[in-house]
């Protein structure tokens, strides 16, 4: 008789189309994430993938299950109004899903946001003989202007409840794993995906930034300055959700010393991210060399504009320049519109031989790695 392979119960926030009326918050992890169950698929596992997702409706929503492939199975938790929702939540989880759902043996995986019952899931992972695995993105806490020290320490603890851990950074990990855990490191969507689309074909050369526009990582905002020395050659795309008036804002302060064109394109998810993407040539990825956030998290949109085939300028911090990607990476070295706009221009978009084959690179590494650890 075939020995049964361990699911692996993979918690996180995320909706899925099938549930879009129940508006549920959608955060932008959800290539990675993606990325990560497609090599579970791969390697031999099933996947139940367990949404904590609140619902922006105030209004009571009953779980709700659906199959997504032969090895994926996408399940939504209920919801309910109020202050209680998350507790709700995590009751459901580990009463109803746990007793219909888990075996012996199964495998926990746990991606890192503040509301996880890490406590709860402990005692489950314990008394079901199950690994538990935390995939660790960021430190939150120092994600704001001014780090909260008390804050940060106690993340730090909340994080120390796992059997093995997920990375984005060898960094994060030495910051993180105080109790030298086994753990793999994966940077982002490493498998090759440029979508079979031509691109823009105008005589142009076009740059896109996709990733959230605020003030504290202000990646937009650098690339509308940057815009300024750029000849007029250049097409500078902006995509992504935040303060979207604050970007206009800076649009049309810039407009009148800009000779190259810049567009807000909006908020595009899954494939039509990825096509909009590949017909582009150049990613911005960019962001204040001096932020505490850099030692604790990675850019994933640097790995999916690899993906898509193009080359991608950055910062001259240890984390990128460590990175397994960083051949295929134009680096800058100050902070400034000059800087960014004198590193736009030392790429030329028709050199891109070698991207691919990095990338297959780093995913036979990260799939062997996640086989090792969850062996």
């Amino acid at each position: 008789m075939k020995e049964r392979r361990p699911t692996v119960h993979y918690l996180s926030l995320r909706n899925i189309p099938a549930f879009e009326k129940q508006n549920r918050r959608n955060p932008p992890s959800g290539q990675k994430q993606d990325y990560i169950i497609q090599t579970l698929v791969d390697i031999g596992y099933r996947v139940n993938y367990v949404s904590f997702s609140e619902s922006r409706n105030n209004r009571f929503y009953r779980a709700r299950k659906k199959k997504l492939s032969e090895n994926v199975t996408f399940f939504l938790t209920p919801n309910v109004p109020g202050k209680y929702r998350e507790s709700f939540a995590f009751r459901w989880f580990s009463h109803l899903y746990a007793a219909r759902q888990i075996k012996k043996g199964d495998i926990l995986l746990v991606y890192h946001t503040n509301g996880m019952r890490n406590d709860l899931l402990r005692r489950l992972a314990d008394r079901k003989g199950m690994k538990f695995v935390y995939e660790v993105e960021e430190l939150y806490e120092y994600v704001h202007e001014t780090v909260d020290e008390i804050k940060a320490k106690d993340e730090l603890e909340f994080l120390q409840c796992p059997d093995a851990y997920l990375f984005c950074t060898q960094t994060l990990c030495e910051r993180v794993n105080l109790k030298h855990l086994p753990y793999a490191v994966v940077e982002g969507y490493y498998r090759y995906v440029r979508s079979d689309i031509p691109k823009w074909n105008d005589g142009k050369i076009h740059c896109v930034y996709g990733g959230i526009i605020d003030a504290v990582k202000g990646g937009a905002i650098r690339a509308v300055r940057a815009a300024k020395y750029l000849p007029k050659n250049y097409v500078v795309h902006l995509l992504g959700y935040g303060d979207i008036g604050s970007l206009k804002e800076e649009i049309e302060k810039n407009k009148s010393e800009t000779v190259c064109d810049i567009a807000y394109e909006g908020l595009k998810n899954g494939q039509d991210y990825i096509k909009f993407i590949s017909k582009c040539d150049i990613g911005l990825c960019l962001q204040d060399f001096s932020a505490s956030y850099n030692a604790v998290s990675f850019p994933s949109k640097l790995v999916m504009y690899l993906s898509c085939g193009l080359r991608p300028i950055a910062p001259k911090i240890e984390q990128l320049t460590n990175s397994r990607l960083s051949e295929n990476i134009v680096f800058y070295s100050e902070d400034t519109p000059q800087a960014i706009a004198d590193a736009i221009l030392q790429i030329d978009p028709d050199q891109t031989t070698g991207i691919r084959e990095m990338m297959d690179r780093a995913d036979k590494t990260f799939v062997a790695d996640l086989r090792t650890l969850l062996s």
